[in-house]
C-alpha cells in the first residue's frame, strides 16, 4: 500500500477532459518504518514532505519545471527555484533530494541551464548525473528523434559524496510517456548521514513578494 502527497498543475475554475499536462505526487510504502510530514509549497509546481526516522531527515522535493521560451517562462523558472530555496532554508537540518523534470539539459548552454547551475552552487546541491555511479544516457525522447537529459535528481553535498550509490534510467517498451523513468539508490545507514541540529537563517521569500 502506498501513501501519496500531490499537487495539480492546474485550478479547479473550468472543467478539464483527457490528460492535462503540469502537476506532480511523492509517493512511499506505508508498511516503512518512519514519520512523513507533509510540507506546503504554496506552488503548482512542486511539492514536498519530510522523512524522518530516529537518526536522519530527509527533505524531498518533487518538481515540473517550465520549459523555455521567453522572458514569462523564465520568471517562472526563477520564482519555481525561489519556492525550493525557502523550503530548503525552513528545513535546514533535512538532507535534501530535488527531483523531477526540470526542462534542463545541461549539456545545453541554455539560459535555464545556468541559472539551475548557479541555483546549485547557492545552496551545496548536486546533480547527480556528475555522479560517478550515473549510467543516463537520456530521459526524454521526441518521436524517438531527438534525445535529451531533462529529468534530474539534485541532491544535498553530503548525500552526493557519500550515499549515492546508482542513478540508472529505465528504457520500457510499454511506457508510453516520453520520458523515461529516472531512477537513484541511495545507502541511507545513520554512520553515512547522521543529522546535525538544526539551524536556520532568515531568508526573503521572494515568491511572496507583490509589486508593492
Amino acid at each position: 500500500m502506498f501513501l501519496y502527497h500531490g499537487t495539480s498543475g492546474f485550478g479547479d475554475e473550468e472543467v478539464l477532459t483527457g490528460r492535462p499536462y503540469g502537476g506532480c505526487a511523492i509517493l512511499w510504502r506505508s508498511d516503512l518504518n518512519f514519520r512523513v510530514d507533509v510540507i506546503a509549497t504554496g506552488s503548482r509546481r512542486c511539492c514536498a514532505v519530510r522523512i524522518c526516522t530516529d537518526t536522519w531527515s530527509m527533505l524531498v522535493i518533487n518538481v515540473y519545471m517550465p520549459y523555455e521560451d521567453g522572458s514569462e517562462r523564465s520568471d517562472l523558472f526563477v520564482q519555481t527555484l525561489s519556492v525550493i530555496e525557502s523550503v530548503i532554508a525552513v528545513h535546514a537540518d533535512c538532507h535534501v533530494i530535488v527531483g523531477g523534470d526540470f526542462n534542463v539539459d545541461f549539456s545545453r548552454a541554455w539560459l535555464h541551464t545556468g541559472i539551475l547551475r548557479d541555483f546549485c552552487a547557492k545552496l551545496n546541491l548536486e546533480p547527480t548525473i556528475l555522479h560517478e555511479s550515473s549510467h543516463v544516457d537520456y530521459t526524454y525522447n521526441f518521436n524517438m528523434s531527438r534525445f535529451n537529459l531533462l529529468d534530474h535528481f539534485i541532491v544535498s553535498g553530503t548525500l552526493f559524496h557519500t550515499a549515492v550509490e546508482l542513478v540508472s534510467v529505465m528504457h520500457d517498451g510499454d511506457n508510453i510517456s516520453d520520458h523515461e523513468p529516472l531512477c537513484i539508490e541511495l545507502n541511507l545507514c545513520s554512520e553515512v548521514i547522521g543529522c546535525s541540529k538544526k539551524s536556520h537563517t532568515d531568508r526573503i521569500a521572494w515568491h511572496k513578494v507583490n509589486d508593492t
